[in-house]
């Protein structure tokens, strides 16, 4: 089971899972998507044989899923049919670097 504790605690809802890296550390990250415009970054703090627990580590990034976000958007028209993230890994270091542009 995930749980995800900043989005229990805003009351938010988790439509779709995209995983992004799962590190040397056996830390997982995951996007989540909470609806059609809001996904938001979250890193493994506790696992468990029966359980992961994760935390928030980035807000609003850019994840697009066909038929699931931004479906009444300019990306909807490339007609993709595979999810992406702009999420990037920079080299040497265990960080991720997440763009994203607002209007």
């Amino acid at each position: 089971m995930a749980k995800f504790d900043w989005a229990i605690e805003k009351k938010l809802s988790n439509l779709d899972y995209h995983i992004v890296d799962v590190t040397e550390d056996d830390e997982v990250l995951v996007i989540v998507n909470h609806d059609a415009y809001l996904s938001n970054l979250y890193t493994s703090t506790r696992i468990s044989p029966h359980e992961v627990t994760f935390t928030l580590s980035l807000e609003r990034v850019m994840y697009y899923s066909p038929n699931k976000t931004w479906h009444d958007a300019w990306l909807s028209a490339l007609q993709l049919d595979v999810p992406f993230a702009d999420v990037y890994k920079v080299q040497g270091n265990t960080s991720y670097f997440c763009t994203s542009k607002r209007s």
